[in-house]
């Protein structure tokens, strides 16, 4: 297990976190070498043709690791914690148009707000495609907090999209009945305050939690 000190340590020192930027390159979602995030589109642009705005762009934050495998269930049976189906779809850039292919990293912290390493077999972390559909789904658990500066993050689980026709996006999504979300989350670069990244929860804490978002990806 990793503390959010000895990410920070490692991230100052050049180390892992330095590295990501040289895992970029022209390799094609679902390949390896493609998972690490490359540049964002810009926040809240609209596209020139169809007036289609986005999602917004969020902190990558220090706990990115580069090569978790691709599996749906990023956390297995025995993980602690409250149940999570998490379902989406991805858009292009006419707000419209499903995107099959889509190279998706999803990463998060544990029921006590702990992230881990590679060391642990990449525990809650993993990688999913799109279908033909523009859908894709994750089975994991509610996301714990961990203080940050000020105070305590909201709940949230990060995401990378992928495509070599689109801007690649790396944001978070937060969950609507939270109290640390803005104004306040300790984050001051994070964006809980978009209501498009804020998903409503269905279910409960002993039959599990399902929740789903919609992703609208910028051209390349």
């Amino acid at each position: 297990m990793l503390s959010r000190r000895q990410f920070l340590r490692v991230s100052a020192t050049g180390g892992a976190i330095a590295g990501l930027a040289a895992c970029g390159g022209t390799s094609s979602p679902g390949d390896p070498d493609a998972r690490a995030p490359g540049p964002d589109a810009p926040p809240g642009s609209p596209d020139a043709a169809t007036g289609c705005v986005a999602t917004r762009s969020d902190a990558l934050g220090p706990f990115f690791l580069a090569g978790a495998p691709m599996r749906v269930m990023i956390a297995d049976a025995a993980e602690p914690g409250e149940r999570l189906h998490l379902t989406g779809r991805i858009l292009g850039a006419d707000c419209t148009t499903p995107v099959q292919g889509v190279h998706i990293e999803v990463w998060q912290c544990d029921k006590d707000g702990a992230y881990h390493s590679a060391t642990e077999q990449y525990r809650l972390r993993g990688w999913v495609t799109t279908d033909a559909d523009g859908a894709f789904e994750v089975l994991t658990i509610m996301p714990g907090r961990y203080v940050q500066g000020t105070g305590p993050r909201p709940a949230h689980v990060h995401f990378t999209f992928t495509h070599p026709d689109h801007r690649t996006l790396t944001t978070q999504i937060y969950f609507a009945d939270d109290p640390f979300l803005n104004p306040n989350d300790s984050c001051g670069t994070c964006g809980s305050d978009d209501d498009e990244r804020i998903l409503d929860r269905q279910g409960d804490a002993t039959a599990g939690w399902t929740a789903a978002m919609t992703i609208k990806l910028a051209a390349a």
